[in-house]
């Protein structure tokens, strides 16, 4: 227990709030930058602060990657550089966030 007190005055938990603002829905990768002036806006207004904005556009740049990643692996699929099996979603994602 005493050990639980300091590491949690050392280390705090993280506490996070639930955000709440209206953005653009993301549909596809051209609504990316929709989504960024909202958050942006947001920011300026103060509805959200600076790290809850880099939290959303986190987010964000994930989504971008994963829809590329899928559109780069249906790319090759159609040009037949490479088989089936060889490729998939997950891989690409994997290697790009790596």
């Amino acid at each position: 227990m005493a050990l639980r007190i300091c590491l949690d005055r050392i280390l705090p938990p993280r506490k996070d709030r639930p955000v709440a603002f209206e953005i653009p829905p993301i549909t596809t990768i051209e609504d990316a930058p929709k989504v960024m002036a909202a958050v942006t806006a947001a920011v300026a207004q103060g509805g959200l602060t600076v790290t809850e904005a880099s939290d959303v556009a986190q987010l964000v740049e994930a989504y971008v990657r994963s829809v590329e990643a899928g559109d780069l692996e249906k790319r090759l699929r159609a040009q037949r550089c490479i088989p089936d099996y060889q490729l998939s979603a997950e891989s690409l994602v994997a290697r790009s966030l790596s």
